[in-house]
């Protein structure tokens, strides 16, 4: 939320679509705005908020470990050699939890909970056993709630 000339939001004054590689052309005049650390978010928003990572090669098994703090909302598509993996979340009403998961074909997947103290968990409307902190998800859509 910064407006200063060190800040996010000068970059996209100074006309800039991508991080630039100085806060601002008077830090380095030689700047180009086409710098490699540009693209970090594209590695750490499905690695590291989403968690969505890759535990055998080529993406034959995976987990997800979502680590969406205070974010209501959220939508991500990965690629893969297996085909996209699609995911949702959205907080819910009493504070809970949901997410909408599709994963493709030939991949093993499990969602990885950041805190298996949970109340109540719903895999495909199913009551989950609880205090587990690794769930297997199937190929295809999964629908998963945390109350």
């Amino acid at each position: 939320t910064a407006t200063h000339d060190r800040s996010w939001w000068n970059m996209i004054r100074s006309g800039s679509t991508i991080a630039m590689e100085a806060w601002d052309m008077k830090y380095k005049p030689n700047s180009d705005w086409n710098h490699a650390w540009g693209a970090a978010p594209a590695n750490i928003i499905p690695g590291y908020l989403w968690g969505i990572r890759p535990t055998a090669p080529g993406f034959a098994k995976a987990e997800i470990k979502p680590q969406t703090g205070n974010l209501t909302s959220s939508r991500i598509e990965v690629p893969t050699i297996r085909g996209n993996i699609k995911a949702e979340y959205r907080k819910t009403q009493n504070n809970g939890e949901e997410y909408i998961i599709f994963i493709p074909a030939n991949m093993e997947y499990d969602f990885v909970f950041a805190d298996p103290d949970f109340r109540v968990v719903k895999l495909n409307g199913k009551k989950v056993k609880p205090g587990i902190n690794r769930l297997p998800l199937q190929s295809g859509t999964n629908r998963l709630i945390i109350d």
